[in-house]
C-alpha cells in the first residue's frame, strides 16, 4: 500500500502538478486527493476531500482528463490489490457524482484535438491581425494620415458597426479628425465612444472643445454644451479643456463673457491654474497674458468690455457704458495679475513686450531694488521665503535622505549645517557651481569652466552679496571629470546622441589659482564623496 501511494503521488506530482497545482482550495494537486483516498479511514471523508479539490472548472482541460484516468487507474489498482471492489466502486460513484466529471461526448475541445487546434490558431491569427492594425493606426496618428487611420478603423470594425472598440482607438480617431478640422466626423466618434464606454475621459472633451473652437466656422454652441456636460458629469477639468473657449472669447474681444466663464469654472475647479502650472506654466502664462492685453485695450479706450471697437478715446469718454467697462477692466486687470503672481514666478521677455505694448502708459519696465521695492509704484514685492516650520521640515527631510546612505553622510551634512549657522556674516547666495561651469560648454573642446564660476561670483559680490561656491569633491582634484557634450555636423543630420567633448580635464595652474583664492576668501565648500551636492545647496 505504501509503495502504491508513493507511485501514484509521484506520478501526479511530476507530470500534472504544474498544470493544475496551486495553493487555493479549488486547485489542490491530485496527489493530495489520492493520499486522502489511501490514508483517511472514512470513505465519506475521502469523498468530501475529492469533491472539494477536483472542481468542474478544469473539466475540459487535458490535465483534468488525465486526472480522471489516474483516478480510474488507482481505483482499479486498489481493487486488484485489496479485493474491495464493491466498496471502491461505490466510493468511485460517489466521487463521480460530487465532482461531476463530464461524459466523453462533451470533451471535444481537449488539448490536441483538431477542433481545439483550429480554434487556437484562429484566435492567434486574429490577435496578430489586430496588433498589425493598431500599429498602422499609431503610425497614422504620428504622420496625421487621416485616410490610413480611417482604413485601420474600418478594419477593426470588421464590417460590424456595433462592434465595441477600445477607448484608446476612439481617442486616436478623435484627435486626428478634430486636429484636421473634421468636426462632424470627430463628433460622431465622440458619440460612439460615449455609447460604448459611458462618460469619456477629460482628454476627449479637451480635444472636442478645441476642434469646435478652431473649426473654419467655430461651433461655440457645441463647445459650450460640451463644457457644460463635462461639469455635470463631474469630469476633472484641466486648463486644456477650457483654454480653447476662453482664448476664443478673448479673440472676439468678449472680455465680460470671458470672466463670466472663468468664474464659473473656478467655482468648480478652484485650483485650475495651479494644477496646470505644476506641470507646465506656459499655457497659464499664455492665457493670462492674452486676457491682460485685452484689459489694456479696454482701459486705453480701444475696445469696450463687450468687444465693440472704439475709434478714438474721446468718443469713448462720452459714453457712460464705456466708463463702466474701464472700471470693470481695472478690477479684472488686478484679478489677472493676482493669478499671475500666484502661478508664474516669472514671465518671458516676449510676454513682457506684449504687455508693455498693450498697457501703454499703465506699465513700465523697471529694476527692483534690493529691498524688493518697485521704484515707480513704491510697492514692495512679496518675498518667496519659507517659514521656520517649512525650513525645519526641509532640513529634517534632507538629513533623513542622507542618513539612508549611512550615518557618516548624515553626520557630515549636520556638520556642514553647523558651519553655515556659525558664520558671523551669513551667506546670502549659494552658487550651484557645476551647473554654472557647464553652461554653454556643449561644443568640441568644451569643459568644466572655473572661469565662469568666478565671473558669477564676482558679479554677485559686486552687487553686495556674500556668495558661497559649492562644488562636489571630485572637482577639487588635479584631474577632474568632464561631462560637456557636443554634436558634430555629421551627427546633427542623424539621430545620433551627443558625444563627450573630453572624458577628463587636467586642471591648469590658472584654474588652480582661482580655487586657491576661493579658499583664502572662505567662500568655497565641497560636498564629500558619496553625497549629493544638491543636499548641501538646499
Amino acid at each position: 500500500m505504501r509503495d502504491l501511494r508513493g507511485v501514484l503521488s509521484v506520478r501526479w506530482a511530476t507530470r500534472e502538478r504544474r498544470a493544475l497545482g496551486g495553493t487555493s482550495r479549488s486547485s489542490v494537486p491530485l496527489s493530495f486527493c489520492l493520499f486522502a483516498i489511501l490514508v483517511v479511514p472514512s470513505p465519506g471523508w475521502r469523498t468530501v476531500l475529492l469533491a472539494a479539490n477536483l472542481p468542474r472548472t478544469h473539466a475540459h482541460s487535458s490535465p483534468y482528463l488525465r486526472a480522471r484516468k489516474l483516478w480510474e487507474t488507482s481505483r482499479f489498482c486498489l481493487s486488484s490489490c485489496f479485493g474491495r471492489d464493491t466498496a471502491l466502486h461505490n466510493l468511485g460513484r460517489r466521487m463521480d457524482s460530487h465532482t461531476s466529471f463530464p461524459p466523453a461526448s462533451q470533451l471535444q475541445m481537449q488539448r490536441g484535438s483538431p477542433a481545439a487546434d483550429q480554434d487556437r490558431a484562429l484566435k492567434k491569427e486574429n490577435k496578430k491581425r489586430e496588433k498589425n492594425i493598431m500599429m498602422s493606426l499609431q503610425s497614422a496618428m504620428k504622420t496625421k494620415n487621416i485616410e490610413q487611420a480611417m482604413e485601420a478603423y474600418a478594419q477593426l470594425k470588421d464590417g460590424n458597426p456595433e462592434k465595441k472598440l477600445s477607448p484608446h482607438v476612439y481617442s486616436i480617431m478623435i484627435n486626428l479628425l478634430g486636429g484636421n478640422q473634421q468636426l462632424t466626423e470627430a463628433r460622431a466618434m465622440f458619440e460612439e465612444l460615449k455609447s460604448f464606454h459611458g462618460t469619456p475621459a477629460e482628454s476627449a472633451y479637451a480635444t472636442m472643445i478645441r476642434a469646435a473652437t478652431s473649426a473654419p466656422t467655430p461651433d461655440i454652441a457645441l463647445a459650450e454644451s460640451l463644457l457644460t456636460e463635462c461639469i455635470e458629469q463631474e469630469v476633472e477639468i484641466k486648463l486644456r479643456v477650457v483654454q480653447p473657449l476662453l482664448s476664443h472669447l478673448i479673440s472676439q474681444h468678449r472680455l465680460r463673457d470671458f470672466f463670466t466663464l472663468l468664474h464659473r469654472i473656478l467655482a468648480v475647479q478652484p485650483h485650475l491654474f495651479s494644477i496646470s502650472a505644476s506641470s507646465s506654466v506656459a499655457p497659464v502664462e499664455s492665457l493670462l497674458v492674452e486676457a491682460l492685453e485685452e484689459c489694456g485695450h479696454v482701459l486705453n479706450g480701444k475696445v469696450t468690455a463687450d468687444g465693440q471697437t472704439l475709434t478714438t478715446a474721446a468718443t469713448a469718454s462720452t459714453r457712460p457704458e464705456d466708463d463702466v467697462s474701464r472700471a470693470e477692466a481695472a478690477q479684472w486687470l488686478d484679478e489677472l495679475l493676482g493669478y499671475m503672481a500666484d502661478n508664474c514666478l516669472s514671465i518671458t521677455r516676449r510676454s513682457a513686450t506684449k504687455l508693455l505694448a498693450a498697457l501703454g502708459p499703465l506699465a513700465a519696465a523697471v529694476r527692483i531694488n534690493r529691498g524688493g521695492q518697485c521704484p515707480r509704484t513704491g510697492a514692495t514685492l512679496r518675498r518667496l521665503d519659507l517659514t521656520e516650520q517649512e525650513r525645519a521640515r526641509v532640513r529634517g527631510a534632507l538629513l533623513d535622505i542622507a542618513g539612508a546612505l549611512g550615518e557618516e553622510q548624515r553626520t557630515k551634512l549636520e556638520s556642514f549645517c553647523g558651519w553655515i549657522q556659525s558664520q558671523a556674516q551669513p551667506f546670502t547666495v549659494v552658487i550651484d557651481a557645476p551647473n554654472v561651469a557647464y553652461a554653454r560648454q556643449n561644443f568640441e573642446g568644451g569643459c568644466f569652466s572655473y572661469h565662469q564660476i568666478d565671473l558669477v561670483l564676482k558679479e554677485l559680490q559686486a552687487a553686495g552679496h556674500r556668495a558661497l561656491v559649492l562644488l562636489p569633491w571630485k572637482y577639487l582634484q588635479s584631474v577632474i571629470p568632464n561631462h560637456a557634450r557636443f554634436q558634430s555636423a555629421e551627427q546633427s543630420n542623424s539621430s545620433s546622441t551627443k558625444t563627450l567633448s573630453r572624458h577628463r580635464h587636467e586642471v591648469t595652474v590658472e584654474e588652480q589659482a582661482i580655487v586657491d583664492r576661493w579658499e583664502e576668501e572662505e567662500v568655497l565648500a565641497a560636498s564629500p564623496y558619496g553625497a549629493n551636492d544638491d543636499w548641501y545647496w538646499m
